[in-house]
């Protein structure tokens, strides 16, 4: 891919990707607040691979583009490594990001890496040699992607918070708040979401606690939703409550698995088809007056008490589980923002705007259990109010 400056200046950087604490890239231990994207040991691995090749960091080739090496990794008789090549004619400028590999002298350009633009950036954060080929995570203009280069290419958008463990590549999920998304690697595969607190203690643990399920297929997507009522509610669950509180926090543990793909342009939009639902058990408390709102008040404080209990056998065991622990964490945050009155500082919701509510309607009813339908419908003609109140 190549990239063209328009003429009149620079654009800005590609995303943020700076770690807020729970996950900073390369492996770090979690609760270190470091920037994922500036390492030294991958100075060290640049060194290396410029020693093998005989060159420098930076060079300008017969054909006028410059070449820098921006990533590297090597092996006792392997290396990669990431050339950024550019040239700028009179203010136009042509830049691409190539993926090398190298092994006992002989080196091949096995990819040029796909972006949005190659001019708004590349930054390699990750890149290791495994047996199936190079493993990458850099973010460009829009995301950060996780990419295996080896028989073809194999690609999936993640959070800008991500962390390795293993043989497992973890992030912040930026889908559904206070949970963590990951998946295997090379196969990336996907596993179960987990609570972000609770992945956090199983970091510090060396994942002691914690078995990183794989998702098994589900059959019945409302069995799974009943379920996960059913276990934090009993037989005679509090509606719709009960249903607004599974189907707006919990909703990521029966979504689809976003497929695998082989190209940067088939990459999910950052934005689906509506934002996520997430604050909306707390609308709705705040529109209640009295012993309603007490009562709903009441139920998120006996949740958010909630000990973790071992999974249920069968396939869906620990995801019904991981989805409670889920529920009862998010109802921490959400008890304390209906006793404020507010969203926490800083935060923001955007359910409401217009293009979120047209996405929202026109989705399929099963994504969600009545309860959360039946709360929904009676607030979406105060939309315009409830977006100010959340902006």
């Amino acid at each position: 891919m190549v990239a063209a400056k328009p003429r009149g200046g620079k654009g800005a950087n590609a995303g943020d990707g700076r770690c807020g604490g729970e996950f900073c890239g390369r492996g770090c231990d979690a609760r270190v607040v470091r920037d994922p994207w500036e390492h030294e040991e991958e100075a060290t691995a640049i060194d290396e691979v410029c020693a093998r090749l005989g060159r420098p960091r930076s060079w300008i080739a017969e054909d006028g583009f410059e070449h820098t090496i921006v990533a590297g990794a090597v092996r006792p008789w392997d290396e990669a490594w990431v050339e950024r090549r550019g040239r700028d004619d009179g203010g136009w400028e042509e830049v691409e990001f190539h993926l090398w590999m190298g092994s006992h002298g002989a080196c091949e350009r096995v990819w040029c890496v796909e972006t949005y633009n190659p001019y708004f950036g590349c930054e390699v954060g990750l890149l290791q040699i495994g047996h199936d080929g190079v493993v990458m995570v850099y973010r460009e203009k829009h995301r950060t992607v996780l990419a295996v280069v080896g028989d073809g290419v194999r690609m999936r958008a993640i959070g800008s918070r991500w962390r390795v463990d293993g043989e497992r590549v973890l992030w912040q999920s930026e889908a559904a708040r206070g949970l963590v998304e990951w998946a295997y690697v090379p196969e990336l595969v996907m596993g179960l979401p987990v609570p972000l607190a609770w992945a956090d203690r199983a970091l510090a643990a060396d994942g002691a606690e914690l078995p990183w399920p794989r998702a098994a297929a589900i059959e019945d997507v409302a069995a799974v939703q009943a379920a996960i009522v059913r276990r934090l509610f009993g037989a005679r669950a509090p509606e719709p409550l009960a249903g607004l509180l599974v189907g707006a926090l919990a909703w990521k543990f029966w979504a689809p698995e976003v497929a695998v793909v082989e190209r940067y342009d088939e990459l999910p939009g950052s934005l689906g088809a509506h934002n996520d639902p997430h604050w909306l058990p707390w609308y709705w408390q705040q529109e209640l007056a009295g012993a309603q709102a007490q009562a709903v008040l009441t139920v998120m404080e006996e949740l958010a008490g909630r000990e973790p209990a071992a999974p249920e056998a069968g396939a869906q065991g620990w995801r019904v589980e991981l989805a409670c622990r889920h529920v009862a964490e998010r109802c921490v945050e959400l008890a304390a923002a209906c006793r404020a009155g507010r969203l926490p500082a800083g935060e923001r919701c955007f359910f409401w705007v217009a293009w979120s509510q047209a996405g929202f309607a026109a989705g399929p009813r099963g994504r969600y259990p009545d309860g959360l339908w039946r709360v929904w419908e009676a607030l979406r003609g105060h939309a315009d109010r409830l977006k100010r109140r959340g902006e």
